[in-house]
This record gives C-alpha cells, structure tokens and sequence, in this order.
C-alpha cells in the first residue's frame, strides 16, 4: 500500500488563496484569503482518502480529498475565527465533531 499524496501547502482555488495553518493527524486547518490580500476566514476539513484509480492513460495516486461544496457542514466547515478554527480541529482529532449529544 503506498502513502497517500498529501495536499499542497498552498494552492488557488474560485480566486481564493488557501494557507495551510495547522495540519492534524485527522484534519487541517487553511486560512482562506482574496486576492487583495484579505484574510476572510478558515476551512477545517477532515482528512479523507481518495483511492488511486485511472483509465487506459490517465492514472492518479491515492491522494487526501478536497471537499465540494456538499461536503460542507459534514466534514468540511468554515468559521471566521483561528479560535473556533482549532475548536473545530480540537473535536475531529478527539473524534466529538457529529458526534450526537444525549437528550436530557
């Protein structure tokens, strides 16, 4: 089994600039920022593998997934704050984000 291919430490997409800022051993933290240069908020997203796969002459590695915009609000989220940032990435390395609260 080989190691998956780990996302860049920067990388454009939709006109935005994406920074890693932290990276867990089950999620990352990326500051999202415009093209003039304004910070305008965080993505926390899980960690999740995409299998290798291809065709007759394109072929991928096994590679970390990026989210689509339907990933968001399940492990994807975006928060205006570093700290709620690190809350978030806090509960998906301790595996409490989703996790159902008890009725009282």
């Amino acid at each position: 089994m080989s190691v998956p291919q780990k996302h860049p430490k920067t990388f454009r997409k939709n006109g935005y600039t994406y920074n890693q800022v932290t990276r867990g051993t089950k999620g990352i933290i990326w500051e999202q920022i415009t093209k003039e240069g304004l910070k305008i908020g965080y993505e926390i997203w899980k960690l999740k593998i995409q299998p290798a796969y291809g065709f007759e002459v394109n072929h991928y590695p096994e590679m970390e997934k990026k989210p689509s915009n339907n990933d968001f609000g399940k492990w994807a989220w975006t928060v205006g704050t570093i700290e709620r940032a690190e809350d978030f990435l806090a509960m998906i390395e301790s595996d409490t984000i989703g996790a159902r609260r008890k009725k009282k």
